[in-house]
């Protein structure tokens, strides 16, 4: 690798931190495979498309500080109900183990977790 192309890479790093999402893996659900990688700038999985396409809806939703204020304090997940109020859908998807978790899909199927979305909705 020249030193120009060493200097692209950790310039890219840097000044895209979604880049820096290490583990992929491919989840199941009603609707066929959805295929999610762990961002390390979120700390959550994001759907593998936002990686490519940094204009994902579920991206775009956390650079507007879009976020809504909370519902009232209950058993249920505080991300569906956001991600619902939002105008999104909620799924299920499974790992390769069969532990299942939320996501919230947004109107491009773009996936973030509703744990995630929870998360930075403080």
């Amino acid at each position: 690798m020249t030193r120009l192309n060493m200097f692209v890479v950790l310039i890219s790093f840097f000044i895209h931190p979604v880049l820096r999402a290490a583990t992929c893996e491919v989840r199941t659900g009603l609707h066929g495979e959805e295929k999610l990688c762990w961002s390390e700038n979120l700390q959550g999985w994001i759907s593998q498309s936002c990686v490519r396409n940094k204009s994902c809806e579920a991206l775009k939703h956390f650079a507007k500080n879009s976020l809504l204020p909370k519902g009232p304090s209950s058993s249920h997940n505080q991300g569906s109900l956001l991600c619902q109020r939002l105008g999104n859908r909620v799924v299920i998807l499974r790992d390769k183990s069969s532990g299942e978790q939320s996501f919230c899909s947004f109107k491009d199927r773009s996936l973030v977790s509703t744990g995630l979305l929870d998360q930075k909705n403080l």
